[in-house]
């Protein structure tokens, strides 16, 4: 399964004949920007490792951060900002003010997460369980 986002914007230079096309390619690892003629873009798109992205969350805010932990994303102790930060990457639409309790309700009191720091300033880990 492909797990990535493309957006194709098509530009007309002075002349049809011109045609030029610019891709951006959202993948886990980052994000990458083609711009060539079609088959110079459509060739350079093939080569892209699409198979080292985890599977693109579907359907709910928990699906989202169960596929951050299957990814391994919180081995390493991360804040809210950080989470917000990786799932905007992800394209991941939710309210602002879902995440915690998402985190919390499915993560946290479960015990499949774990948290350090004080209030205010939590870093969220993983307990080694991945889901």
């Amino acid at each position: 399964m492909l797990t990535y986002s493309l957006i194709l914007l098509i530009g007309v230079a002075n002349c049809l004949s011109d045609l030029i096309v610019r891709a951006k390619v959202h993948l886990s690892s980052g994000s990458v920007e083609l711009e060539g003629s079609p088959e110079a873009v459509s060739v350079a798109i093939k080569q892209l490792d699409f198979d080292s992205a985890p599977p693109a969350p579907r359907g709910s805010l928990k699906a989202a951060l169960e596929s951050l932990l299957s990814s391994g994303f919180f081995e390493k102790p991360r804040s809210l900002a950080e989470i917000k930060s990786e799932l905007h990457s992800r394209s991941v639409n939710y309210r602002g003010t879902s995440l915690y309790p998402a985190l919390y309700k499915s993560f946290l009191k479960t015990g499949i997460l774990g948290h350090q720091g004080n209030r205010g300033s939590f870093r969220y880990h993983s307990n080694g369980e991945k889901k």
